[in-house]
């Protein structure tokens, strides 16, 4: 059956709607439980509660104004509902002889109406509607960078400050064939900060975000902003400062869409798969054998701008889904992230920021040991947002 009370119907309620129609949509402590659905009928019984005040005895209660405000169908919930059942003697009399504390199909009927006669008897001819809370606007943005602060598995410092040259003072990490050749002292700059939660763009080697707004008729999935690296990769000869290379890293991938946008909806499902590898990541050039007495003798590569690019440059890889419920107000987010570098991940609702993770490398991992395969470190987050 339609229903016809402006409580009910404005805004539209999909649960609502099918409580009315359907046996099996009915609402309880333990089915359909929690939602704008279950405060619509909160507030029905609170309204009709200062003209009975047998009803009012259950409804004037600190449990039941709990239940309203977390519009959860809890034990003070039941017991009003309960009452009106019981006063209006509605009993589905083919399986029960008394009335019990669930809204089914003849009890959202009779709140309906009755609903329907008090908006008709008000100033104005109606009651206001029950506020909806339920998120409007979320942004949820991942980044990979390299924190100022890298360790060697010893805990002992990986990164180190550039002492001379135009990058004077700023922290970098040694490029990984200078760990093996002395002379081939290059390293690249770190992004020269830790977390940041409130700048979704500071120095990253992947950003991405993605932004759902549920205040269209069918959510809407948006990908704005940056995507990819927001700074250059910066390659430098640590003994004497000179800068050799940078470059702009590009990522791969995105988020997509998995379920939940359809007309209505206010719970979607969002799958990402991200990558990412260093634009200037380069390897020694062969040495230069000078002949002696003693037969050809090697010079060790130094670093210098026309150096090739390494052979293989491993991905920054992060992988994973969220489900965001605006209704409820929840965030399901899970994820995978590679050994390095350091990865944090945020969401934005109501102008606050929430953090996700924030994960550091852990002592030792460095890009030559920390991107290989695929990622393997989990992050999660059961998120209720205030």
């Amino acid at each position: 059956m339609a229903l016809i009370s402006e409580l009910f119907t404005k805004p539209f309620n999909q649960q609502l709607k099918d409580c009315a129609e359907r046996n099996p949509a009915h609402i309880s402590q333990t089915d359909n439980n929690q939602g704008e659905h279950v405060a619509r009928i909160q507030m029905a019984l609170l309204l009709l509660a200062p003209g009975e005040p047998d009803l009012a005895v259950f409804t004037n209660t600190k449990e039941f104004e709990a239940d309203f405000k977390a519009k959860k169908y809890g034990k003070a919930t039941a017991d009003a509902v309960l009452k009106y059942k019981q006063k209006r003697v509605i009993i589905a009399r083919s399986r029960q002889d008394q009335a019990d504390n669930i809204v089914g199909i003849e009890t959202i009927d009779k709140l309906d109406k009755e609903m329907k006669n008090l908006e008709g008897k008000g100033k104005g001819g109606g009651v206001n509607p029950v506020k909806d809370n339920s998120i409007k606007v979320a942004t949820l943005w991942l980044n990979a960078f390299i924190g100022r602060d890298v360790k060697n598995a010893d805990g002992s410092p990986h990164s180190f400050t550039i002492g001379k040259g135009q990058h004077q003072g700023a922290t970098a990490i040694p490029g990984p064939a200078s760990l093996i050749i002395p002379t081939f002292d290059d390293c690249y700059l770190t992004d020269q900060r830790s977390f940041d939660a409130n700048n979704p763009t500071a120095s990253s080697r992947i950003h991405a975000e993605v932004t759902i707004d549920f205040t269209k008729d069918v959510p809407e999935m948006k990908q704005p902003g940056t995507f990819g690296a927001t700074f250059d990769t910066i390659r430098v000869r640590k003994s004497t400062g000179e800068e050799l290379n940078r470059g702009r890293g590009i990522a791969r991938g995105g988020f997509t869409a998995v379920g939940g946008f359809t007309p209505k909806s206010k719970r979607v499902t969002v799958r990402y798969k991200l990558a990412g590898s260093n634009p200037i990541a380069k390897a020694p050039s062969f040495p230069i054998f000078v002949p002696t007495p003693f037969g050809p003798v090697p010079i060790p590569p130094t670093p210098k701008k026309t150096d090739p690019q390494t052979p293989v440059d491993p991905d920054i890889d992060m992988v994973g889904e969220f489900t965001l419920d605006a209704e409820l107000r929840k965030l399901t987010f899970r994820g995978l992230i590679d050994g390095f570098p350091f990865y944090e991940g945020y969401i934005r609702v109501d102008g606050i920021t929430h953090t996700l993770y924030q994960v550091p490398p852990p002592p030792g991992m460095t890009p030559a040991n920390g991107l290989l395969g695929p990622p393997t470190i989990a992050v999660a987050k059961d998120l209720s947002i205030p």
